[in-house]
């Protein structure tokens, strides 16, 4: 498909630059939630599985962008350097 408009090209260029950490830190967020829902026998009809469900998202996205500043780039940067030093 198409994105038009810079604002969503910028959207959709965080959301696949954050796509992998994001892959590799959201699990024990949701190990965590998943946790607190079974041992508190929460439900989804309850408001306040909704809100820390909802605050779970925001922090894995939070959690994903600081791993990719600093750890995921300066390694594809290091990566790189050796890479094309062996050329």
């Amino acid at each position: 498909g198409k994105v038009i408009g810079e604002t969503a090209n910028r959207f959709c260029k965080f959301l696949g630059d954050i796509s992998y950490p994001i892959y590799i830190t959201h699990f024990p967020l949701v190990y965590v939630y998943t946790a607190w829902v079974v041992n508190g026998k929460h439900t989804l009809a309850e408001p306040q599985s909704w809100i820390v469900g909802f605050i779970t998202v925001i922090i894995s996205i939070m959690m994903a962008y600081v791993f990719m500043k600093f750890y995921d780039i300066p390694v594809r940067k290091w990566l790189g350097k050796i890479i094309s030093s062996k050329r």
